[in-house]
């Protein structure tokens, strides 16, 4: 197995894993997901998410298209670490 083919396993696992774990977590109904009151506290009243005036759909699509780039970043910085 090439050195590059590896590196586009990685790459597909890494944008799977990230855009499933961060999908499943805004299509959880509200009432299973635990805030944190210190985070409440600390956070400003005033913050907006930019997915707030997503619905599910589009939180999905949001979170995919991030958890993408995040993964692509990661696997870029990895890449040029070990060549």
């Amino acid at each position: 197995m090439s050195n590059e083919m590896i590196w586009t396993l990685i790459y597909i696992w890494f944008s799977i894993t990230i855009s499933a774990w961060a999908s499943i977590w805004f299509l959880l109904p509200k009432k299973w997901i635990v805030w944190s009151e210190k985070a409440a506290d600390i956070l400003p009243h005033e913050t907006v998410p930019p997915w707030s005036s997503l619905n599910k759909f589009g939180k999905a699509l949001y979170i995919l298209f991030a958890g993408g780039v995040t993964a692509m970043f990661v696997t870029l910085i990895v890449s040029a670490l070990i060549q």
